[in-house]
């Protein structure tokens, strides 16, 4: 059995205990990161509020996948394609606090956020600024 097939297997036993039905799982491996893509018919269930859910059995697969396989390998799971649709959210909250500086020159206060989402936020304006013409 491969480690991919095991990964799943894994999946889908602590989803079952969970009293929901997983549909999908879709795993592929680039730059040493996991990919993982779960379809369930209960998305927001396994999501949680906030994405709290999904963070936990996120950090949970990694820890178990790292000992399997005595390495350092990041997971990164989705659902729903939440995380994706974060990201755009935060994309476009970064915007808006570009204009509001811009237009005011008033100090833009974001709402307290988590590490991952500061860090999003964070590559957003590195992003920004590192496509900006010099003047």
């Amino acid at each position: 059995m491969s480690k991919f097939q095991e990964l799943k297997r894994l999946l889908k036993t602590i989803y079952k205990y969970k009293y929901f039905y997983i549909s999908r799982i879709e795993t592929s491996f680039k730059d040493d990161i996991i990919n993982i893509n779960i379809s369930t018919d209960d998305g927001d269930f396994v999501i949680g509020k906030n994405g709290q859910t999904l963070d936990s059995l996120e950090y949970l697969v990694q820890i178990i996948v790292n000992k399997e396989l005595n390495s350092k390998l990041k997971v990164d799971l989705e659902c729903e394609n939440y995380k994706r649709k974060q990201k755009d959210k935060l994309k476009i909250l970064t915007d808006k606090a570009i204009d509001y500086v811009n237009r005011t020159g008033k100090i833009y206060r974001f709402e307290p956020m988590n590490a991952k989402k500061r860090k999003i936020i964070h590559f957003n304006f590195i992003k920004l600024f590192l496509t900006l013409p010099d003047t």
